[in-house]
């Protein structure tokens, strides 16, 4: 009877320990503690097994953007999700374009604005 746990206890237990991570990383950024709201939010996360990388870095990328908002990690990933984003290296790649084309944005505005 010991070894009674079953497939999905197991599931259970890694996604349990999978949003303990991520909810105690997203506190930490953040620097406060999570709405119960929020929770729910994460919790889905975990739910549509959305790897734990990819919301910690989407947690990286908020704080560096000084958006610490949990609806923010959500765009974020739910754009990865549209783009069929699901490994860290494909993120990555992704992030790096958006940031190099926001650049060029602010690069454009300069010229237009120094004439």
């Amino acid at each position: 009877a010991f070894c009674s746990i079953t497939h999905a206890n197991l599931v259970d237990y890694k996604k349990k320990l999978i949003f303990n991570n991520i909810f105690s990383t997203i506190e930490r950024n953040f620097g406060r503690t999570i709405a119960p709201l929020e929770c729910d939010v994460i919790k889905s996360w975990v739910d549509n097994n959305i790897s734990e990388e990819l919301i910690v870095y989407a947690t990286q990328i908020a704080v560096c953007n000084n958006a610490c908002s949990v609806k923010y990690i959500d765009r974020i990933l739910e754009d990865w999700q549209r783009k069929k984003i699901t490994t860290l290296e494909q993120a990555r790649k992704a992030n790096k374009k958006f940031m190099n084309k926001k650049e060029s944005k602010t690069d454009e505005r300069e010229k237009w604005e120094n004439g």
